[in-house]
């Protein structure tokens, strides 16, 4: 082989390692891509789960255990009384709903800034409303408690109909 042999062939091997590391970029950009893309369809996926066994439970007297797959890094869901929503348009008109602001502080905020949502997934200690309701949901807590969090992976929510509207459970 001559020079002019050898420094093509080096010239070669240059460009193909190039070629392909910048492959190898594009296709690590578009895995982590769908890795956000399948969070979003599991957001989706479980709003629309949660807000259709709302409104197939509302009817007084109905008493159903429902599981649900919370979305991507969500540790739980909690939800505000839409009662609490109703009554609250500014701090300090629910005392027992200001209480909770150290624990729960994206939600009162968002209560008392007269946002109209109440279901809510919790992330890395971040609060985020679920889309899927325009309007508050119909739901109702027990024991006169404004704002409640359900645990678990899958987590189980028991649905009792009121009528208008459904209390909410751990169950």
């Amino acid at each position: 082989m001559n020079r002019g042999q050898i420094a093509s062939q080096i010239f070669t091997y240059i460009l193909g390692i190039v070629v392909v590391g910048l492959l190898l970029l594009i296709g690590l950009r578009a895995v982590d891509t769908i890795g956000d893309r399948s969070c979003d369809v599991q957001a989706t996926k479980f709003a629309t789960a949660l807000a259709t066994t709302i409104e197939k439970n509302k009817a007084w007297g109905i008493n159903k255990v429902a599981e649900f797959v919370l979305p991507c890094g969500a540790t739980r869901v909690c939800v505000v009384d839409r009662s609490v929503i109703d009554a609250v348009k500014a701090p300090g008109e629910s005392a027992a709903l200001d209480a909770m602001e150290p624990q729960f502080g994206g939600i009162v905020r968002s209560v008392q800034s007269d946002v109209a949502v109440n279901v809510f997934t919790e992330t890395d200690g971040l609060f985020e409303p679920v889309s899927r309701f325009e309007d508050p949901a119909p739901i109702t807590l027990p024991d006169d408690e404004p704002i409640r969090c359900f645990n678990g992976e899958p987590t189980r929510i028991r649905f009792r109909g009121q009528g208008r509207a459904v209390e909410l459970e751990q169950s």
